[in-house]
């Protein structure tokens, strides 16, 4: 009887808070598909320059099926000529958040998206005080059943979902 291997898919994230919400949707929904691995990951900061050389890098020594960078869209003036093609050459996927990521999560919750990071970190604090670096962080708010039906009305949370559940966006 033979084996048939899974698909391994990294998602790497600009921080900790990223890794954990995507550790929180992988928890959600990647049991759904055995022949899939999903890995989590954190950059550890420094914006997109960062995320994509450590999701570039992670395939030479792990060797990744899929790889993913969900970067904040308030850094894309930091994607250089250089990077584009660094992210075309490796067949890297790119999936923005707006305007970060704590902007993602206001939006699954229905809330107003402030433009700025600062007000967005702000306002996602005052609606869930707390370690957004946790994945429980992220359990009450957004169980399996808002994540469902927001999922059409957003978009990356959409694509994040597709790739855990089916592998491709």
């Amino acid at each position: 009887m033979s084996r048939r291997a899974r698909r391994t898919i990294l998602i790497m994230g600009e921080g900790e808070c990223d890794k954990a919400f995507l550790q929180h949707l992988n928890g959600a929904y990647g049991r759904d598909n055995c022949s899939l691995r999903v890995t989590p990951a954190s950059a550890h900061g420094k914006g997109p320059p960062n995320v994509i050389n450590k999701a570039v890098t992670a395939r030479h020594g792990i060797g990744y099926d899929c790889r993913v960078a969900l970067i904040d869209r308030d850094l894309a003036h930091m994607m250089t000529p250089g990077l584009e093609k660094l992210v075309r050459d490796s067949d890297l996927i790119i999936i923005w958040s707006y305007p970060c990521l704590e902007g993602l999560l206001l939006e699954i919750l229905e809330e107003r998206v402030p433009t700025s990071s600062n007000d967005c970190k702000r306002a996602m604090n005052s609606i869930c005080p707390g370690k957004g670096t946790e994945r429980a962080y992220y359990a009450k708010p957004f169980p399996r059943e808002v994540l469902e039906r927001r999922r059409n009305d957003v978009s990356t949370l959409n694509e994040l979902i597709n790739l855990i559940t089916r592998g491709h966006l």
